[in-house]
């Protein structure tokens, strides 16, 4: 039997839920909270019951216990699915996902004498440590692609900071030349259209041979490129292009780890999210100073008057 409409907005069983979910630390174990109705048997009350009351002992012992700056990251493995190359955002937060499982299990299954549910729950939870590492190796926290990710991108990485150098050490010895001070509007060296550029006085046009890549709002600075540099700036572009490629070349192949464990990283989240909405009920209920209640089965002699 379930509950009538009416009579669930009646109990205001809504604002309830509001409430619970409000302890829910994980966006999809907030849609479960949402979600919740009224059980159609006692043995599921009872389940749910016992299951609050493990949560809230084992929150009482283990009160460092958390799972924030986690995300429901099944869209994201539902992509993979499709052989869509995830963003370093999304991989990161696939591999905190990861570590969130990994640290929760082994809080739990260390404490299995005082939750027989709990313990049975986080023994679904998967470890994928190569999975882990493979990404903890190539994306740091703030989802920036290390150098470490694979040979060629540190060498096209080290290739660029040099060809850089070699760049503005020959733009530094045009700006310092006491010769070009006085065609120069300012002895700096900028970017144009991610080119290195001087600034040169538009009344001094040609003094430095090169490519005008614009002038400014006034017109009187032009934007040149020395042509003694065209090559470089060429270079550090075509390692630009080269960096980047070999970067989506690692998101493909990360993104194709991810799609082997898809099935695991998804019951990994659902899994978490069922836990966390058994710590949300065990954190409200301690809120309400709430007592388990003693279900009895219902029997119709008992209702008569």
């Amino acid at each position: 039997m379930t509950i009538h409409t009416k009579s669930f907005v009646a109990l205001e069983m809504p604002l309830v839920l509001e409430q619970l979910a409000e302890h829910c630390q994980f966006s999809a174990s907030r849609e479960l909270a949402m979600s919740l109705r009224p059980a159609n048997s006692i043995e599921v009350s009872d389940y749910r019951l016992n299951e609050t009351t493990e949560a809230r002992t084992f929150l009482n012992n283990h009160q460092h216990t958390s799972i924030e700056n986690v995300f429901d990251v099944r869209d994201e493995i539902n992509r993979v699915r499709l052989s869509a190359i995830l963003q370093p955002v999304e991989l990161v937060r696939i591999r905190n996902i990861l570590v969130a499982s990994r640290e929760l299990k082994k809080t739990i299954l260390a404490a299995s004498n005082e939750s027989k549910i709990l313990f049975q729950q986080a023994q679904i939870l998967v470890d994928l440590p190569d999975l882990e590492d493979a990404i903890g190796r190539c994306l740091n926290d703030q989802a920036e692609v290390l150098s470490t990710a694979s040979k060629v991108l540190e060498e096209l990485r080290e290739k660029f900071k040099n060809t850089k150098n070699d760049l503005l050490q020959k733009l530094e010895h045009i700006t310092n030349n006491p010769n070009n001070i006085k065609f120069l509007q300012e002895s700096i060296i900028t970017q144009r259209s991610d080119r290195y550029v001087v600034l040169l006085k538009s009344n001094f046009k040609g003094r430095i041979p090169g490519i005008v890549h614009g002038e400014s709002t006034s017109g009187s600075t032009l934007f040149v490129e020395p042509i003694v540099t065209v090559d470089l700036n060429n270079q550090l572009q075509q390692l630009q292009i080269d960096e980047q490629k070999e970067i989506m070349r690692v998101l493909q192949v990360l993104s194709e780890k991810v799609s082997k464990y898809a099935n695991k990283i998804e019951n990994n989240v659902e899994t978490i999210a069922r836990l966390d909405l058994a710590f949300a009920r065990a954190k409200y209920a301690e809120e309400l100073t709430a007592t388990q209640p003693i279900l009895l089965p219902w029997n119709e002699d008992n209702n008569q008057t």
